[in-house]
């Protein structure tokens, strides 16, 4: 236990001491406000508003009106800042942080994530929906976005009480667009670096006057990688993908309207893998003695390995909802299927020694259903009930492991099975009323969850030259998880054009079972008490929004990932666990500016404090400089340690800039944004350093061809090189990297109509 020789009254004391502070600099805030907001309504009129309409409480809503933490980016904003999918967003929301490890999205919002969310059958703490369905584990194809997206919502903060499966976090909305009485028409084809063809299609159509359907098509093919594999010449670090969408509406009348989607997603990428690159300044052994020092290639995306790291990912989901307006409130059901395979073969070793290799199949299927009965808009109270169920599927199966270290024991293959089930029963709801006048109102919310989840555990052997038989009993255990969590808030509006809140919520996340292997009982579930002070501005009219908040979470539970490694086997493999106690406190803040039509402007920073409260025990490396080479594993108490993958500043800024002409018009886009250094893992060994990343775009749209668009752009305009994922593997193997891209560029054309 972390012994601080503060009482817990103490530590609550300094919590409410932190929030008080930075509400009454908000309510400073508030009160110069309002004479300028006057003073420049008449000017707001003549440039266009800065308002954009947001579900985050389950109705459609301003954002400069609803009384929690969210930023919301339009499809505009998005294809200005080069935002081509949900890994971008990190780079315009300095709350956000999302990093991919064996091709899964890993996001953290004001540093609360799951270091290993990536594995299957463990959920994120930072779950993210698309319309409103919520996706178990996600890979970056499946939130590429094409022409059909309408806007990005980021919610901070746990949400169990409003949306079907709990969050300690946040989450990220993805909105796509609903095709109407319009027929709608955009194609996009680019060319760039890496030798890589892009291309985007959307297209939408009525087909009777309460009938109408689109489809969506983008993909990516890379010629080359960033990298090539000096073992064999193959190309290394690269994505190539396609992702299909298609949704149908129907409106047979005015209270009633029916959704349908299908989507199909296709994945083959070595990008947010480890698959053999090392982290300069240390060590790695040669196999099968180690008693020489493996060299890393120099090229900073090459490798040198005999078997590559590749995944094959296919899946597709359905989704359908139906709104039903009552007579006295009004009623939605969302039903979604999810279903995905995903061959996928992995270096153990990290050399061109053939040592150590796995095949994997990853299997993963998830249903889910919502019901949700509201109050009307009108209503003066505003409530919400809601019912969900989900039933999770998640499995390698199965995991064959080979090489020159298995054989040595006899063995042709090594395998292991690792399944889980998840049967989830939730019931929720909040309800909002004014105190007093319409400018005051409390908000209380409550949510019951039932997880039973199960787990089986498979260890098979094939001998050298024999058939496959059981190495042991399997593992079979299940557990049960019953949680009570909430929310309540108090909002008032100081004048029409400032709203400040206070919030304290729970959140939680269900135990789950380690699959790889699967051999031990679920770890707890991870609980999050937040507590949230802000202010929302809106200035000049309407053309500035100037958005802060100040937070303290505090975590029990935090599941994060090791790994194990077994020195007779010498196979690796990643676990999860539970990191006792944590803490997050910060201030964030967020400008929009539209100063005239054609320009916009936005600028957002934050600041985090994110330490270890108890993790007495947590792994921790040594490096070894002679023979075997690599690290060796042992403990640390890494209480008061800064959590990983959480920097303590970010800040990000960006413009986009329209100019008319007789020629047509010219748009310029740029954005920058920064990360502070963080550690990798838990025991801080192993740091990223600071980080800037820079984009911009240069569009015209010729006069002599309406619709038509001719663009180049550029990502990471400086060509840093930094790394999306590192994982610390004791033994030989010692520090391994993915590298994040490097920098890309490209020419587009498009045509809209």
């Amino acid at each position: 236990m972390e012994n601080t020789g503060r009482s817990p009254r103490a530590a609550k004391t300094r919590r409410y001491y932190w929030l008080a502070n930075s509400a009454l600099a908000a309510l400073g805030l508030a009160a110069v406000s309002p004479a300028y907001a006057q003073d420049a309504e008449s000017e707001a009129a003549a440039t266009g508003g800065n308002t954009i309409i947001v579900t985050a409480q389950r109705r459609a809503q301003s954002i400069q009106e609803v009384p929690v933490s969210v930023a919301a980016f339009s499809s505009e904003t998005l294809e200005t800042a080069r935002v081509e999918n949900v890994q971008d967003l990190q780079q315009i929301d300095p709350s956000l942080s999302i990093s991919a490890q064996s091709g899964a999205v890993i996001p953290f919002i004001r540093g609360i994530g799951n270091l290993a969310s990536q594995t299957p059958g463990n959920e994120s703490s930072v779950p993210v929906y698309i319309d409103d369905a919520y996706y178990s584990r996600l890979f970056v194809p499946y939130l590429s976005f094409a022409g059909n997206i309408e806007r990005v919502e980021v919610l901070k903060g746990p949400q169990g009480t409003l949306f079907g499966r709990n969050a300690t976090g946040g989450l990220v909305h993805i909105v796509t667009k609903d095709p109407g009485q319009t027929t709608e028409f955009h194609a996009k084809v680019g060319y760039g670096s890496q030798q890589t063809l892009r291309g985007e299609l959307y297209v939408a159509t009525p087909l009777s006057e309460t009938l109408a359907i689109d489809f969506s098509a983008s993909g990516q093919k890379m010629g080359e990688g960033f990298g090539k594999n000096l073992f064999n010449g193959k190309r290394t670090y690269f994505r190539d993908f396609f992702n299909l969408r298609s949704k149908l509406v129907w409106e047979p009348s005015v209270n009633t309207k029916v959704r349908l989607s299908a989507m199909y997603v296709y994945d083959n990428s070595s990008i947010g893998t480890v698959g053999g690159g090392g982290v300069p300044g240390f060590t790695r052994g040669l196999p099968p003695g180690f008693t020489q020092p493996f060299d890393q290639p120099d090229g900073f995306w090459d490798v040198n390995v005999n078997f590559d790291t590749e995944r094959h990912h296919r899946g597709y989901a359905l989704t359908g909802r139906l709104d039903q307006a009552l007579g006295f409130a009004d009623f939605t059901s969302i039903t979604f299927y999810r279903h995905s395979r995903e061959p996928w073969t992995s270096e153990g070793d990290h050399t061109d020694a053939r040592f150590l290799q796995y095949e994997l199949a990853v299997k993963d299927r998830q249903f889910t259903q919502e019901f949700q009965l509201k109050s009307k808009e009108e209503s003066a109270i505003n409530w919400i009930l809601g019912l969900y169920y989900m039933d999770a599927y998640a499995a390698y199966d199965p995991t064959d492991i080979t090489g020159s270290s298995i054989e040595a024991g006899g063995l042709d293959v090594y395998t292991l099975i690792g399944k889980q089930w998840i049967d989830s029963k939730a019931a929720f709801g909040q309800v909002t009323v004014p105190l007093g006048s319409d400018d005051t109102h409390i908000t209380g919310g409550l949510r019951y969850t039932i997880d039973k989840v199960r787990g089986r555990g498979i260890t098979k052997i094939t001998p050298t030259g024999g058939e496959q038989i059981s190495a042991g009993p399997d593992y079979n255990d299940k557990a049960k998880f019953e949680k009570l969590t909430w929310r309540l808030s108090l909002d008032h509006n100081f004048t029409p054009d400032v709203l400040g809140y206070a919030t304290y919520s729970r959140g939680y996340k269900s135990g789950v079972f380690n699959l790889l292997p699967l051999a031990a009982p679920a770890v707890p579930p991870e609980v999050v008490d937040a507590y949230e002070v802000g202010l929302k501005t809106t200035l000049a009219g309407g053309m500035i929004t100037l958005n802060g908040a100040a937070f303290w979470n505090d975590i029990k539970g935090l599941q994060t990932n090791i790994v194990i490694f077994d020195e007779a086997s010498q196979v690796a493999t990643v676990a999860l666990a539970s990191a006792g106690k944590a803490r997050t406190r910060g201030f964030e803040v967020s400008l929009d500016a539209r100063p005239s039509r054609d320009l916009s402007l936005y600028a957002g920073a934050q600041y985090v404090d994110a330490t270890f409260r108890d993790f007495p025990n947590a792994p921790s490396i040594m490096q070894l400089d002679e023979a075997p080479y690599g690290v060796v594993s042992s403990v640390v108490d890494a209480s008061g340690f800064r959590l990983p993958q959480v920097p303590k500043f970010r800040l990000n800024a960006g413009f986009s800039y329209d100019i008319p002409t007789e020629s047509g018009e010219w748009s310029l886009g740029a954005n920058i944004s920064y990360r502070g250094g963080f550690p990798w893992e838990a025991d801080g060994v192993v740091r990223a350093p600071d980080l800037t990343l820079i984009n911009a775009d240069l569009s015209w749209k010729p006069e002599f061809a309406p619709g038509a668009s001719i663009g180049i752009w550029a990502k990471n305009l400086t060509n840093e090189k930094y790394y999306s994922n590192v994982l610390t593997q004791t033994g030989p193997a010692g520090v391994l990297a993915s590298p994040a891209e490097g920098r890309t560029w490209g020419v587009e054309l498009g045509y809209t109509f």
